[in-house]
């Protein structure tokens, strides 16, 4: 159990953000979830009300603010602090498809979009949350996509390769930077098809399984490398790996 844990969920109204918090608070965490948006942050509740009992989602602790803004972002950190504590975990789940057949289709504020939506979101998560975790100690994780890795054409998988291939840069450029700090930053590479909170049919990698991953990564209950890269294909995949992460 993680009762003593403060995890903030950034993008946790989300579609792989939803599990993520999910499998949070049934760990006992409390889990802190910023949003721009009262409307999602209420969708987000009344979809875990299903799950679980008014104990539980007490441990929810949702914030409305920016965190893309700077002024709004150390607002928010600043109110997560006086009110919740410092955070032990940060996950980062963020992103922003803009559906479009060909990169020569698309204008150049699509592609301003998608980037705002992937690497200018995760660049200022990190930069809000990053600073207290190297002075005091805790997990980072990045949540990415397969698009990261390969090219994929058609239905706006183009620019979101671009902003998430730069966005894994941002990720090996801080864990270089933060090699000698007390925090402990991780990628997860997750292959799961999710829409409308729930897992779709033909996916190999359930958003349950991957939010148990993630649960044991932020929370710091597995040993890994600062900087390790995890490819999620599938949940078989992913329950043998925490097997053997538990073993070591």
């Amino acid at each position: 159990m993680n009762s003593n844990k403060v995890i903030v969920v950034a993008g946790g109204t989300g579609n792989v953000g939803t599990f993520l918090v999910a499998s949070l608070l049934g760990s006992g965490a409390t889990v802190v979830v910023p949003s721009r948006s009262e409307q999602k942050i209420n969708d987000l509740k009344r979809h875990l009300s299903e799950q679980f009992n008014e104990s539980s989602l007490n441990r929810l602790h949702a914030y409305q603010g920016n965190l893309s803004e700077e002024n709004e972002a150390a607002d928010l950190r600043q109110r997560i602090i006086q009110h919740t504590g410092e955070p032990d975990g940060v996950v980062a789940t963020l992103g922003n498809l803009i559906p479009a057949p060909s990169l020569l289709e698309v204008g150049l504020s699509d592609l301003d979009n998608v980037i705002k939506g992937y690497l200018h979101a995760h660049f200022m998560a990190a930069k809000t949350f990053l600073p207290v975790l190297r002075d005091h100690g805790g997990n980072y994780v990045f949540i990415n996509g397969p698009l990261a890795l390969k090219p994929w054409k058609g239905s706006g998988a183009g620019l979101v390769s671009i902003a998430t291939a730069a966005q894994q840069m941002l990720f090996k450029l801080l864990t270089q930077e933060l090699e000698e700090s007390r925090a402990n930053i991780s990628e997860v590479i997750t292959y799961a098809f999710i829409r409308n909170k729930q897992t779709q049919p033909g996916s190999a990698l359930t958003g349950e399984v991957l939010g148990d991953f993630v649960c044991r990564l932020s929370t710091g209950a597995l040993n890994y490398a600062h900087g390790q890269t995890f490819q999620l294909r599938s949940s078989e995949e992913a329950k043998n790996l925490l097997r053997e992460m538990e073993k070591s």
